[in-house]
């Protein structure tokens, strides 16, 4: 392994890189925010009907599942050949970034040809793997930034980021069409340019010092591996259930006189300001113990809202379930990251993000329209999705690696 670029430090957490990592999910979150608000506009206008977004959504997802794991792990050999997985990130974010603005692009020049209505849908493609090149291999930089017992701590920096811009999506969705799809477009490009420009500020080659070079080289634990990409999955999926269905549902009928998108944009925001709370006390009581929690209580406001039909807790139990599922996706990216070592991190992250894209590409399969499903039904899904996290939650084995520098 080439150390020439490495810089170890013996301090628990390195914040300032943490920091710009979670410019980097700032930036994914919000390109994904303009993507999803101008894709039904974009397909339309060259004459696409609406249901081919769900085969787009389809297609990016089911490249994803193999595309996560395979970055992480090219991310994983760039440590032992070149001492950085910084190269995969920078590369990936230049070509998202071009890619991205290319997609408006095409639709003003060569929107009067019919023709070149597949070269967009090419292009979006691209662009979703793109996004794919990067993602696992900077979120498996955490693992150099922080001691294992800290990573809920760090982890929750990236769930305030992706939580505090998509919580914007609701109250933002008129002024972001009324800018138009170039300029739109351009902004989300110079944002991921000007996250990688953050990130090679704050040095992302430095680490702390916390792991042997026995454990270093330890072979991955295929079962681990196996579990991460079922905690992926069972998690996406009940998510998907939780904040795209029962929150909705649960919130039109409780407050069936308030705007749903501020409703549900101020359930963002709890997400994301509880994230940093919760990170800390699953580092201080155990991130396995605390993700279980988040798991029962999300369950269990899960069927409160499915069945309360318009109760006037409904706001209260909703915030409750912000927390929870806060707690869950703190936990969960720490599990996925402690559960094989350092040098294997883009590999084991990678492998939970393939989890996630199998179960929106299974979601958008099994249910192409939603809303057709009973309320009870969501919940019991719900249910089934989050006791199948627990579960493999429970069967994982985390790591201890860490070294106490005094």
């Amino acid at each position: 392994m080439n150390n020439a670029q490495l810089t170890l430090s013996p301090r628990p957490v390195l914040w300032r890189q943490v920091w710009g990592l979670t410019a980097v999910q700032a930036s994914i979150t919000l390109a994904w925010v303009i993507y999803n608000v101008y894709l039904l506009d974009l397909l339309k206008q060259f004459g696409f009907a609406a249901e081919f977004a769900v085969v787009l959504l389809f297609i990016e997802n089911g490249l994803a599942i193999a595309m996560e794991p395979l970055m992480g792990s090219l991310s994983d050999r760039a440590i032992h050949r070149l001492g950085t997985r910084y190269s995969f990130i920078a590369v990936g974010i230049l070509l998202a970034s071009v890619l991205f603005i290319s997609i408006p692009a095409i639709f003003i020049f060569g929107g009067g040809f019919s023709n070149l209505k597949w070269l967009m849908v090419a292009v979006i493609i691209l662009w979703a793997m793109a996004m794919t090149v990067f993602r696992s291999p900077a979120i498996a930089l955490l693992r150099k930034y922080s001691r294992t017992q800290d990573l809920p701590i760090t982890a929750s920096l990236l769930t305030l980021a992706t939580a505090f811009v998509g919580a914007a999506r609701p109250f933002s969705n008129r002024f972001i069409l009324s800018l138009g799809a170039p300029a739109t477009f351009a902004i989300g490009s110079g944002v991921l340019l000007a996250a990688l420009a953050i990130l090679r500020t704050v040095k992302p080659n430095f680490e702390i010092i916390q792991d042997s070079p026995q454990e270093s080289q330890s072979p991955v634990s295929k079962l681990s591996l196996l579990l991460n990409f079922a905690i992926g999955f069972s998690i996406s999926f009940g998510a998907r259930l939780l904040l795209g269905e029962i929150f909705p549902r649960g919130l039109r009928t409780g407050f069936p006189d308030l705007s749903l998108d501020l409703l549900m944009g101020l359930a963002g925001i709890a997400i994301g300001i509880s994230a940093f709370p919760v990170g800390w006390l699953a580092a201080r009581f155990g991130n396995q113990k605390l993700l279980l929690i988040g798991l029962q209580i999300s369950i269990f406001c899960s069927f409160f809202l499915a069945l309360a039909n318009g109760s006037i807790l409904t706001g209260l139990v909703v915030a409750i379930a912000a927390i929870a599922f806060s707690t869950v996706s703190n936990s969960a990216i720490a599990l996925a990251l402690s559960t094989t070592v350092p040098s294997k991190a883009g590999l084991g992250i990678g492998m939970y993000f393939s989890g996630g894209a199998a179960a929106v590409s299974t979601f958008v399969k099994m249910f192409p329209v939603p809303s057709q499903i009973s309320s009870l039904n969501v919940a019991v899904l719900t249910m089934c999705a989050f006791l199948l996290a627990a579960t493999c939650a429970i069967g994982s084995r985390q790591y201890d690696l860490p070294i106490e520098l005094e």
